[in-house]
């Protein structure tokens, strides 16, 4: 007993040990536009640094690919792009952002905050054991839905696309848009490839159900507006049903079908975001020290637990000895290890606060 009782409670030790909070740097970061807006329509996010040391260098990192920034001030602003040239994860930052660069939709960039100067200031680092990690974050770009819209003019079914025009050029901007022959007929479909703010249309061959699917144009060649263009991601499915008159009824949208466009959530992908990981349990903090008081909690109300658990026993041994000096002794063992560790848990928090704070100089 002696000895679980020991394993417990140094469990707990080494994990307040981890709760103790850590001498870094107190920056802040907030984006614009905020990250949970984020999508394809943006060229170019603008991260706000907040809390910096003027006079120190400051670097930025997107997947290994860095750049050094020498701080004059507190906060200063940082233009994130995604480097398109490079590689669909790779982030670029300040002067390397241009009109064409772009993020990839339904991709994850990994953005890491370094203190220290970088060798060389803009690549791959050379002295990445001396740079100080300071801050990670987690960008996921959500996909840009076009506005489509499904009207009757005269005999035929029109379809038009409208929004924003996402930065990359015209072979960002074509869109795919595929038409059934004949009503419940998926095998048999006409195609039209068509730009953002253009429309085309079919004649319905005859009363029915009919399906509509808009999607991302890829493979069009030197012609981003080729008819024979490939059709990728769907961005909406669009079902409706033609009466006898030639009217439609019955219409219905469903946006990212397959459901691709989850925020990274998918299969394969790591289901943490900067915030935390959604678990059985809750959200769980991806940060250390956050965690680690979170378990620490955890701990404690274990901790407790087992030892009210433990003092019950053995007040019921010492109850139950009649006279068994052997019964009696084991259950006294018992209470006492029990209080000794309450009184533990109690003491190893102001001792380590103390030993921290005062003695170490933990922040």
């Amino acid at each position: 007993m002696k000895i679980i009782l020991s394993f417990v409670f140094g469990v707990f030790f080494l994990v307040f040990l981890f709760a103790l909070p850590k001498q870094v740097k107190a920056i802040t970061t907030s984006f614009e536009p905020a990250l949970e807006n984020l999508d394809g329509s943006f060229g170019i996010v603008n991260m706000t640094i907040t809390g910096a040391s003027s006079g120190e260098y400051y670097t930025f990192c997107g997947n290994f690919y860095c750049e050094s920034y020498l701080a004059s001030s507190t906060q200063f602003t940082v233009p994130i792009c995604g480097e398109v040239e490079l590689d669909r994860e790779l982030l670029a930052f300040f002067s390397e952002c241009g009109a064409d660069d772009y993020f990839h939709e339904r991709s994850t960039y990994e953005l890491q905050i370094y203190e220290g100067e970088a060798q060389p200031h803009r690549g791959i680092p050379e002295n990445f054991n001396e740079l100080n990690l300071i801050k990670e974050q987690r960008i996921y770009v959500k996909t840009y839905y076009p506005d489509v819209n499904v009207s009757k003019q005269g005999d035929q079914i029109v379809v038009s696309v409208s929004g924003l025009t996402k930065p990359g050029g015209a072979e960002r901007n074509n869109y795919k848009i595929e038409f059934p022959l004949f009503a419940g007929n998926s095998e048999r479909l006409n195609q039209d490839c068509l730009q953002i703010g253009s429309a085309s249309g079919f004649n319905p061959a005859n009363e029915g159900d009919y399906v509509i699917e808009i999607r991302e144009q890829i493979d069009e060649g030197a012609d981003p507006f080729s008819s024979a263009c490939s059709g990728g991601f769907i961005y909406e499915k669009i079902s409706f049903h033609i009466d006898e008159n030639g009217n439609i009824t019955n219409l219905k949208r469903v946006q990212d079908p397959e459901g691709r466009d989850r925020g990274g959530f998918g299969a394969g992908q790591n289901p943490c975001t900067a915030e935390g990981c959604e678990t059985a349990f809750g959200n769980l903090s991806v940060d250390l020290s956050e965690f680690a008081q979170n378990a620490l909690k955890v701990a404690t109300g274990v901790a407790g637990g087992l030892a009210f658990i433990l003092m019950v026993i053995g007040a019921i041994r010492v109850l139950t000895s009649s006279g068994d000096q052997q019964r009696l002794n084991g259950g006294r063992e018992m209470i006492v290890a029990a209080v000794v560790g309450l009184l533990f848990i109690i003491f190893s928090v102001l001792i380590l606060e103390f030993l921290g704070v005062n003695i170490i100089g933990l922040t």
